[in-house]
């Protein structure tokens, strides 16, 4: 499946109530997979995780939090879908604690690193970035012109 947050200001914290999410890429990038139990997902980030069915067929909250300490927004812990596995659909029972952690994920490791020698970049001096609007009331950006 893949997770994305098309907000602006928002950044998120999902999870899946009973099960593991297991990342396999972030931002199209295949990663060295991972388990988690939330995930951070920040604003234009996207991630593809596994989820592994392992419990008996059922209804399983799955939670989104978009907290005070990570957004500019009102606090939201209260986001939720049904996903539901072979089974009746109904209301979950189940309950979670949300942790507030608006770091980046740290786990993230390419599967192939690619690393550019520091002598292949050259520094002159400092960009500009400047916005106009043209004729046709489009705006246009630019880096140094």
């Amino acid at each position: 499946m893949r997770l994305i947050n098309t907000g602006v200001v928002n950044s998120l914290t999902v999870h899946l109530d009973g099960h593991k999410l297991e990342v396999i890429a972030a931002d199209m990038v295949p990663v060295v997979p991972y388990e988690t139990d939330w995930l951070n997902i920040h604003i234009g980030q996207r991630y593809d995780v596994i989820i592994t069915a392992s419990l008996k067929p059922g209804n399983f909250w799955f939670r989104v939090a978009a907290p005070d300490e990570c957004s500019l927004m009102a606090n939201n812990r209260g986001i939720l879908a049904i996903f539901n596995i072979a089974s009746k659909v109904a209301e979950p029972t189940g309950t979670a604690e949300y942790p507030v952690d608006c770091t980046d994920e740290k786990r993230n490791v390419p599967h192939i690193a690619h690393s550019v020698p520091r002598d292949q970049f050259s520094v002159s001096g400092h960009g500009n970035l400047t916005s106009t609007l043209d004729e046709a009331k489009l705006n246009v950006w630019t880096i140094n012109g």
